[in-house]
């Protein structure tokens, strides 16, 4: 579940809510940005990248430390890798192409995004090292396979792994763009900030995609990646910010809660 504070009460969004979310901003994309190699499978990943995250979301958890429902970023890191570990072998049972993304997404996570972007990675504790590290040695042998299983020997293999990384900067960007309008509301300004670099085509230097919310229900990104200007949708619930007595008071609220859309319209940055 993606948490925020807002109107004096908690938004939430499902992990459900924000793939669709992605998948859409993914066939939405055009204009001067090629799509990266293998479109089909990459937008496969991209849409459902979180799926480990779905039977969480339906048991709602509880946090007995602050009496409120657990954020995404609020689970031990065991708990985390197990959750992703599920998604992604589910995802590999359709394409071992978008398996293969989903899992470097994943465990880039505490790989400091493979210097992506290092600002965003999983700290692991020092009691949860030994066994981190073992479960992402073995992860990291099971993705090379799948890239050799993937590769096909007739294009070059610097081809391939560079359309694997296309890929791979496009699954981020496009999730980064969905937390931001998740973790934030349509009416309400928030500061411009980067979500990503992507290359617009796979030959071309890679650029730097900013979002901004000046709060007219507009979401603004410089450079726009996308064929035209649209309004993507993500739903929300919220409920009251209280110091919830149990699971089942939580439950309670967030039955009585209805879903609430919310629309933004994706738009150029006037320069």
């Amino acid at each position: 579940m993606i948490i925020s504070a807002q109107e004096g009460g908690l938004a939430l969004v499902r992990q459900d809510d924000h793939m669709g979310q992605c998948g859409e901003l993914a066939d939405r994309w055009g204009g001067s940005f090629e799509a990266p190699p293998q479109a089909g499978e990459v937008r496969l990943a991209v849409a459902h990248h979180d799926w480990g995250w779905t039977p969480v979301d339906d048991a709602l958890p509880y946090h007995e430390a602050t009496g409120r429902p657990r954020n995404f970023h609020e689970f031990d890191l065991e708990e985390h890798a197990r959750f992703y570990e599920q998604g992604y072998r589910k995802v590999l049972e359709r394409s071992r192409y978008a398996g293969l993304l989903v899992g470097m997404h994943w465990i880039g996570l505490y790989r400091s995004r493979y210097g992506y972007d290092p600002t965003l990675t999983l700290p692991v504790p020092e009691r949860l090292r030994a066994s981190m590290d073992a479960r992402i040695l073995r992860l990291e042998h099971e993705l090379l396979e799948l890239r050799l299983a993937c590769w096909d020997s007739s294009q070059s293999r610097g081809a391939f792994e560079a359309g694997l990384w296309m890929g791979y900067e496009w699954l981020q960007v496009l999730d980064r763009m969905s937390l931001y309008m998740s973790l934030g509301h349509p009416g309400r300004a928030a500061v411009e900030t980067a979500v990503g670099t992507i290359r617009p085509a796979l030959a071309a230097p890679a650029v730097e995609i900013r979002v901004a919310a000046p709060g007219d229900g507009r979401l603004l990104v410089d450079p726009f990646p996308f064929a035209e200007p649209f309004v993507s949708t993500v739903r929300r619930r919220h409920i009251p910010d209280l110091d919830y007595a149990g699971p089942a008071q939580l439950e309670a609220a967030l039955a009585e809660a209805q879903p609430e859309p919310l629309e933004w319209m994706i738009a150029p940055k006037r320069r």
